[in-house]
């Protein structure tokens, strides 16, 4: 994770292997959040975050819409032209679907919503976490200009994460050099440590 200055790494991955009319959705929290340092920008974590809590973004609902008439799309095999023809367009329109859901999932309006409803409680978490500084979080998530480590870890103390968080390097040696314990500090119950003095 860096912070302003980093790139968002990955995107929503679309079916692949589990049939035609099958849309995935974003990545659960706990893959974005479970291993610190993150991967993803602060965004995406401040996303991840929010939905861990419950909350959706305003498109939400019209995904659901889509994902329904996806599902309610039936066409029989049948080897006749007429019937060929109505696969090739039932095909199509499924298509035009799976894409309109992968946009909605993609679009910058719902990861930059749901991150900019978390940033008051992350700029409020980044006063607690080691070298979090609240002076630095600026206006919201695209004009955070401090240590992307402290970042992910107060991004992880404002989500409701059910899963393990693994802290590796600097962010397993900062809660660490804090004398802090990791649970309460991260407000998560199963926290574990990899590679805190060795560097990895």
């Amino acid at each position: 994770m860096t912070g302003a200055r980093s790139t968002q790494s990955g995107s929503n991955r679309e079916d692949s292997e589990d049939g035609p009319n099958v849309v995935r959705g974003c990545p659960a929290p706990g893959e974005v959040l479970g291993r610190l340092p993150a991967d993803a920008g602060l965004r995406r974590q401040l996303a991840a975050a929010a939905r861990s809590r419950g909350r959706t973004a305003s498109v939400a609902g019209e995904i659901a819409d889509i994902e329904a008439e996806l599902a309610g799309i039936e066409v029989e095999p049948v080897d006749l032209t007429a019937a060929r023809r109505r696969v090739a367009e039932a095909t199509g329109e499924i298509e035009r679907l799976k894409e309109r859901v992968a946009a909605l999932r993609g679009d910058v309006r719902a990861r930059r919503e749901l991150a900019e409803a978390m940033y008051p409680e992350f700029r409020r978490a980044l006063a607690v976490v080691p070298s979090g500084d609240p002076s630095a979080a600026g206006t919201g998530p695209g004009a955070y200009d401090g240590d992307p480590v402290a970042a992910s870890l107060a991004a992880v103390r404002t989500a409701a994460l059910d899963g393990p968080v693994e802290l590796r390097g600097s962010a397993a040696r900062r809660i660490e050099e804090s004398g802090r314990s990791p649970r309460s500090l991260l407000r998560t119950a199963d926290v574990r440590f990899r590679g805190a003095r060795d560097g990895r």
